[in-house]
């Protein structure tokens, strides 16, 4: 299993719900790296996305409040429930974002 995240200083990874920067060269990056992965992230993150969409060519598995269910992604409503998710892919290919 892989994290990818890009910190500030004093380890910050957000404000507001949005990325605390807008690095081209890291997003080249982070899409090089997830392409055709699965990615794990928490509802916030996904609704922090354009048009609070999944990620294209990936596996989106999000961990979101009970009430909340997609037909556009994979949805958990604990670490159970992602643990029992991930057993279906290959550990090498799940980035937590």
């Amino acid at each position: 299993m892989n994290l990818i995240v890009a910190v500030s200083k004093n380890w910050g990874i957000g404000k507001q719900n949005t990325l605390l920067f807008n690095l081209p060269s890291d997003l080249k990056y982070f899409k090089q790296m997830t392409d055709g992965k699965v990615v794990c992230m928490g509802y916030n993150t996904l609704l922090s996305l354009p048009k609070s969409s999944p990620l294209k060519n990936r596996v989106n598995i999000v961990i979101a409040p009970a009430d909340v269910e997609r037909d556009d992604c994979i949805i958990v409503h604990d670490l159970e429930g992602l643990k029992s998710a991930l057993l279906a892919y290959n550990t090498d290919d799940v980035f937590v974002i």
